[in-house]
């Protein structure tokens, strides 16, 4: 396989070799990275409607590794998730006497929609660490750009998702992911675009 699909001399090749993944427990900066590309199809948990488990979070191990950086982050997460989890019940109540429930709803239809929608207002309370799962439609040219993109960026979380992405998609297309690997380019033009855009535009005190 390896003889044609490299040998044909041009990487559109890789454009008819399809990949199905499922992304799971990726938090939602990560999945950001990942739908950041546009030329894949996505299918991601939706926040609106259903009530998050508060256990699926992620826990950056650099901080982690800080007591004083930990206390901090798992501070902010408890409280975030306590708000969300301890209104959820007023939330339901509110809605309900500001929309009764009408002749044509079941009881149990009417319980539900009242809690997708108390759902769909306090999702605002979740953390960005929040765990979701991803569906990802994508042909071998884009996974190899989305792979060397993960691989090559600051977050430790979006890197490993990199690798993981990696493994999996080998074993459907190893040949068209030949040469997706970190990118020192991709990793030094981020820094360097801020550098210079600071010589060009040095930030100025509030007045």
């Amino acid at each position: 396989a390896e003889k044609y699909v490299l040998g044909y001399g041009h990487g559109s090749v890789a454009e008819h070799g399809c990949v199905h993944l499922a992304l799971e427990d990726v938090s939602i900066i990560a999945s950001k990275l990942v739908e950041d590309g546009r030329l894949a199809s996505y299918t991601e948990k939706s926040t609106r409607y259903v009530a998050f488990d508060r256990s699926k979070i992620y826990y950056p191990p650099a901080i982690m590794a800080n007591p004083k950086f930990a206390d901090a982050y798992r501070g902010a997460i408890d409280a975030l998730l306590d708000a969300y989890a301890g209104w959820t019940s007023d939330f339901i109540a509110q809605i309900k006497a500001h929309a009764p429930r009408t002749e044509k709803q079941t009881e149990r239809g009417y319980e539900a929609a009242s809690r997708a929608t108390a759902f769909d207002l306090l999702r605002y309370l979740l953390p960005a660490a929040t765990f979701t799962n991803i569906g990802l439609t994508a042909n071998a040219r884009v996974l190899e750009t989305l792979i060397t993109k993960l691989l090559s960026q600051p977050l430790a979380e979006g890197r490993e998702l990199g690798e993981r992405i990696k493994v999996e998609a080998q074993h459907i297309v190893p040949t068209l992911l030949k040469y997706a690997n970190h990118s020192a380019y991709r990793e030094e033009t981020g820094a360097a675009i801020a550098e210079l855009a600071s010589e060009i535009a040095p930030a100025q005190a509030p007045s």
